[in-house]
């Protein structure tokens, strides 16, 4: 039997800490949930130290690193990187995450498993990381240790539900759950990117004929212009004048250009910059809720599979702050986790940091309250992934027309002050 500290919240909304003895922490988990305990924390007591777990205890923000090191300690994420890793694109992580779902369900062991998908790998990179797994799983070393040796290759929800699958024995079912996740965001992504790839191209192939206008037709037009010593229509000495200042300070301006990209990509790589331009990115009109809806249901539907596979609340919010890629939301969850640590609930931790919606604090006090919180977040997740798809459609259909009306009316102002010039010549013959 083995002895586990948890901090858990009961009925009332009250923090209770105590031991309990179980032989796995699945079934601790289990026998928590039997008593109408929500588990905040649950940590083996061979694992850590009673001053880790004090520390672990206490809300104050001052004390973060030590709850992060904590964290790691109970749900191991990802050592040191491996720099010859190389990202591999999530449409390819999800046809090995459900090659390997369907072997590993259909009673094939592990390494046999990993073995076959190996030898038809055709993903260079993936096929270099299997390979690597199947030589540690050889060795004798556990697959949540191996994965989490690929931190580029293998996300931390990943490696995170990997471990708590493997010591609840439950590892097909979350390869199951997790090739369903990989598949919905890649379909999501997909989608966000066909409806994107039209403005995209009309807006290039736009900058690339004006440039060329710009740098090479009008110069030779209003070179003829000069030759004739005509008089020029007002609309032709502006654009000509325009176009004159463009060519002569071109240099100029793409260095102004460089400056201010290096100054952005410096400024972001700061704390403030980085922090900065996340809350700028989430206020911006229009594209600011889109982006916020986005990853909050990336956040809810990992948070909902974490949750299913017991991971601890508090870890399993550890894991999904960084799914956004987004400061402003990561530090937001990080206060939260502080405050349900500390005794309050997920809905009202969430609320308090000023930055989710209300449909979403209110579905999560309803799942709480209900005790269905992972079905509440699945159907949350659900909602705004179409919201995020009917937004994208709308913006998309309207914006079209937009640019194509803009771009078309700027081309259509150039060529028109080339040529009216020919048609006052043409008069006067």
């Amino acid at each position: 039997m083995k002895t586990f500290n948890y901090t858990a919240k009961n009925a009332a909304g009250e923090l209770v800490r105590d031991v309990i003895e179980s032989d796995s922490r699945q079934n601790a988990l289990s026998d928590l949930r039997r008593k109408g305990l929500t588990v905040v924390t649950l940590m083996e007591l061979d694992a850590v130290s009673p001053q880790e777990i004090e520390e672990a205890s206490r809300p104050k923000r001052k004390k973060r690193i030590h709850i992060e090191d904590l964290l790691n300690k109970t749900l191991t994420l990802a050592p040191n990187k491996q720099p010859q890793d190389k990202k591999v694109r999530i449409s390819d992580m999800s046809i090995f995450c459900r090659q390997l779902a369907i072997s590993v369900n259909s009673g094939l062991p592990l390494r046999e498993a990993l073995e076959g998908i190996h030898e038809d790998m055709d993903v260079r990179s993936l096929k270099a990381v299997l390979e690597n797994l199947i030589k540690k799983l050889h060795d004798g070393i556990p697959f949540s240790q191996a994965v989490a040796a690929h931190p580029k290759v293998f996300s931390p929800i990943f490696i995170g539900m990997v471990r708590a699958a493997e010591e609840a024995g439950s590892l097909p079912e979350t390869l199951n759950q997790l090739a369903n996740y990989m598949e919905a965001s890649d379909k999501l992504q997909r989608k966000i990117k066909t409806l994107l790839a039209y403005p995209a191209f009309v807006a290039v192939f736009f900058v690339i004929i004006t440039l060329v206008m710009v740098l090479g037709i009008i110069p030779r037009f209003q070179d003829i212009f000069g030759d004739l010593d005509a008089d020029l229509p007002t609309l032709t000495t502006a654009v000509f004048g325009i176009n004159a200042f463009v060519v002569q300070h071109f240099p100029v301006i793409l260095a102004v250009v460089a400056v201010l990209i290096l100054g952005y990509v410096f400024y972001r790589k700061t704390p403030s910059g980085r922090l900065n331009i996340s809350r700028m990115k989430l206020k911006m009109p229009l594209s600011g809720d889109c982006l916020k809806r986005y990853i909050i249901a990336r956040i809810c539907r990992c948070l909902a599979i974490m949750l299913k596979s017991g991971v601890p609340i508090s870890t399993a919010l550890q894991i999904v702050s960084k799914i956004g890629n987004n400061l402003a939301i990561e530090n937001a969850i990080l206060a939260a986790q502080e405050k349900i640590i500390a005794g309050s609930t997920i809905a009202l931790g969430l609320k308090e940091t000023e930055i989710f919606p209300a449909l979403l604090i209110r579905m999560l006090g309803v799942g709480e309250n209900a005790g269905q919180l992972p079905e509440v977040l699945n159907r949350v997740s659900d909602a705004y992934e179409d919201q995020v798809e009917a937004s994208i459609t709308t913006g998309t259909a309207l914006l079209e027309p937009i640019i194509i009306t803009v771009f078309g009316m700027m081309v259509l102002l150039l060529i028109i002050s080339i040529y009216l010039p020919v048609f006052s010549i043409a008069s006067h013959v």
